[in-house]
This record gives structure tokens, sequence and C-alpha cells, in this order.
């Protein structure tokens, strides 16, 4: 009997081990320059730069946001070979210039034309400028 109930357990102790996995997880530290751009794992606030994040292995969505600068998003997979993730961000520089007549402009007579830098922007007043 003692032996029966022995080799039970041992039955049921390699069976409900065969169903666990060992999910192998990456330690990853995100940075940027500059710092405290908000990290996103998935569509989820993770945190701030400098952040260090432990992933599961696998494929994510990863999302950097700070005022002033581009979004940054780029697909990340997670395993063995992944690196740290140090990533520039690029100050956004689109503006919008309205060169508008209902601004009371008492001095200008309208219309003129536009140029930027020096160079004809192909527009006269009243107009508007965008991503300059």
């Amino acid at each position: 009997m003692k032996k029966t109930v022995i080799i039970l357990i041992i039955s049921f102790l390699l069976i409900g081990s065969a169903g666990c996995k060992n999910i192998r997880k990456a330690n990853i530290k995100v940075s940027s320059k500059p710092s405290e751009a908000e990290v996103y794992i998935n569509g989820e606030l993770k945190g701030k730069t400098p952040l260090t994040l432990t992933l599961a292995y696998g494929t994510y969505q990863l999302e950097l946001k700070k005022s002033g600068y581009k979004d940054i998003k780029k697909e990340l997979t997670v395993n063995e070979k992944t690196e740290n993730i140090n990533i520039a961000l690029t100050e956004n520089s689109q503006f919008v210039i309205n060169v508008d007549p209902e601004q009371n402009y008492t001095l200008l007579k309208f219309p003129y034309t536009v140029y930027l830098d020096g160079n004809f922007t192909g527009k006269t007043t009243p107009c508007k400028l965008e991503n300059v």
C-alpha cells in the first residue's frame, strides 16, 4: 500500500510540474536624451526614463513621449540578446504662423508676399504657414 501511495505522489508531482513553464525574463534599461520621457509598453505607462523594466521574452510596442519632442514608437523584441535601449529624442519644431489681416495689423496693407528665412514661400497674405 505504501509503495502505491508513493508512486501516486511521484506521478502527480511529475504531471503537475509538466504544466509549469519556465518563463524567461530580461532586465532592460530604457534611457533617453533628454531624460524624463514617459515610457509606455503596449500602451501602458511604466514610468519615466531612465527606467529599468523586467519583461518576459516576447514582442512589445515601446513608446516614448516628452512634451516638446516627437513621440517615438518602435517594436521591442525581448530575448537573451536584448540590450539596453538608448533613444535620442528629436525636438518637435513644427509650429504654425498665421498671417491674417483680422489680427489688427494697423500699419500693414494686404496682400504682401511672404518670405521665410529669405526664401519666398509661394504665398501671399493672408495665409497660414504650417510645419515650418
